[in-house]
């Protein structure tokens, strides 16, 4: 590669970079930060990491995940888990909650005991025109992970680049952005863990699940793979070592 090359790849680069450094906003809970990326041209926003142990466990009050570490992925978690999450947080930082169930938003009225595997009979209403944290739908997750660009995998067509999966990995998580981010900023799109989605499967109670996991081969990691898994062991609620989510807002 020539030098002129080179440098024009790293000032390409170097602009991405401060372009989309304009489009991250920092969130403080505590004394937790986590950063929301908004993605061009669309009207949401999805958090630039997956959500982290030690913020799932200020908001929940403990820590499901098998391997555990602050900035480790959070995992063991199911569909319902994760939704709770996203109320909870948002009433934390004074947003409108996403997710009702018979008609409440406070999810003491749902009667779920989280991490216990058990599920919601009623109807999740997901009420989209809020401004609260909430799981990303699949086509919104597909476009983020796109990063702006038409890759295998998120940021790359290397898995080994982007993505801990069975061949990297060593068999278990890894801190979230210890790999390469995709053009819009985005870690861990691919691999580390599972990423559950707002979808259900058609005339099912399966929950689409995206991007793979520290546990799958590579070719589940792609930004095109469709996973799906009921959302607890029972239906919906359905959890594992490799299932984790990150969040998104509307905007």
């Amino acid at each position: 590669m020539s030098a002129i090359k080179t440098v024009l790849l790293l000032l390409c680069f170097s602009l991405s970079v401060a372009l989309f450094a304009q489009h991250r906003q920092a969130i403080h809970v505590d004394e937790i930060e986590f950063a929301l990326v908004e993605i061009p041209e669309k009207n949401f926003a999805i958090s630039e990491t997956e959500v982290t142990q030690d913020l799932y466990e200020l908001i929940m009050g403990e820590n499901p995940s098998h391997n555990v570490g602050e900035k480790f992925p959070v995992e063991n978690v199911s569909w319902y888990d994760a939704i709770v999450f996203c109320n909870l947080l948002s009433q934390a930082t004074g947003r409108q909650s996403v997710y009702r169930v018979d008609g409440s938003a406070n999810t003491e009225d749902w009667d779920y005991p989280i991490h216990s595997g058990a599920g919601i009979l009623s109807e999740v209403e997901i009420d989209m025109s809020a401004d609260g944290f909430r799981l990303p739908n699949e086509d919104e997750w597909i476009f983020a992970a796109k990063g702006g660009a038409d890759f295998l995998y998120s940021g790359s067509n290397d898995a080994s680049e982007v993505a801990w999966f069975s061949r990297t990995s060593g068999e278990f998580t890894h801190e979230v952005a210890s790999k390469k981010p995709n053009g819009y900023g985005l870690y861990d799109m691919s691999g580390n863990v599972w990423e559950w989605c707002n979808d259900k499967i058609k005339g099912t109670r399966y929950r689409l699940k995206k991007g793979g996991s520290w546990c799958s081969d590579k070719e589940l990691c792609t930004v095109s793979f469709r996973g799906a898994h009921y959302p607890s062991r029972n239906q919906p609620c359905y959890t594992y070592f490799n299932m984790g989510f990150r969040i998104a807002v509307s905007r």
